[in-house]
């Protein structure tokens, strides 16, 4: 289509959101206890204690903490692949086959919440205080606790054109596991163990089957590799989701070239390209201000 034309010419051009300071571990005042990649194995388990002890989970190190806040959806979010069976169980059963606690919290389709929910009553009858459905709109109090407190994050999009629930995560130390399109894609490099490298971990079909594969190789290595899930999450903490990296390549990878093909800019044509940026139309606005501005002291 015409998107796809202009990107092979260079002139569209995708540049991921930046992520706001405070959704950090270092600045949260929601979180038990702050942390920041240099203390994080120590601070972030005592996080998971406290909230298994106050959501009624059975407070335990050794078991990985899969969390996930998220817009309750099958239409982009994916989560309905979670209630999906493989060999007779679904996913989450699975997570708790492997050992795992399973938290999501989130709002959206009540059609799915109500699935979701039934599955979770279901699952905690028989896997007692090791399941936890927190249905409704989640305040910061809670999401930033969730973060803090998980392992595992899961984000099995059908599409996602960026997204900032997995920056958020990976820089609360929690390793996604998420399906390859979009944006996930792009922030996402698939753990390596023989070269020790990897952010996190992706699946690629959109099937329960590959979904629960990619699961079973996180939970695994937590359960067996302390010291390799620490690295993992300290390269994941690391990464730069910041605004300065993406206005750096606005004007770089955007502005600046734009200027050197064209004579004559105005807030309308170059206007273009930020609109087609994913990014929230405040956002957009004050970008568009720059845009003028820059383009006022460069004439």
């Amino acid at each position: 289509g015409l998107l796809r034309g202009r990107y092979y010419e260079g002139d569209y051009i995708p540049i991921p959101n930046g992520k706001p300071y405070f959704m950090s571990p270092t600045v949260s005042p929601h979180i038990y206890y702050r942390y920041d990649s240099s203390n994080f194995g120590e601070i972030k388990p005592q996080n998971k204690e406290r909230f298994q002890r106050d959501y009624g989970l059975e407070v335990n190190p050794d078991k990985p903490l899969v969390g996930i806040v998220s817009r309750i959806d099958a239409g982009q979010k994916g989560l309905d692949l979670l209630l999906e069976e493989v060999r007779g169980i679904t996913v989450i059963e699975h997570i708790l086959k492997l050992g795992g606690q399973f938290v999501i919290a989130g709002s959206g389709d009540r059609f799915l919440e109500e699935r979701i929910e039934k599955v979770c009553t279901e699952l905690k009858a028989k896997y007692p205080a090791q399941v936890l459905y927190l249905r409704g709109y989640s305040p910061a109090q809670q999401t930033d606790k969730i973060d803090a407190a998980s392992d595992i994050t899961i984000i099995p999009s059908i599409y996602e054109p960026f997204g900032l629930r997995g920056p958020i995560a990976m820089g609360y130390g929690t390793i996604v596991v998420g399906r390859k399109t979009g944006g996930i894609a792009d922030y996402i490099v698939p753990y390596n163990a023989t070269q020790d490298t990897g952010n996190g971990f992706l699946f690629e079909g959109f099937t329960p089957e590959e979904l629960l594969a990619a699961i079973t190789e996180a939970i695994n290595l937590y359960k067996t590799d302390k010291n390799a899930w620490r690295r993992l999450q300290q390269r994941a903490m690391q990464e730069d989701f910041s605004w300065e990296k993406s206005i750096r390549q606005y004007i770089e990878e955007l502005y600046l070239p734009a200027m050197s093909k064209h004579k004559a800019y105005t807030p309308a044509n170059l206007g273009v390209f930020v609109l087609l940026t994913p990014i929230g139309l405040a956002e957009g606005i004050g970008v568009l201000i720059f845009t003028w501005l820059l383009i006022s002291f460069f004439k």
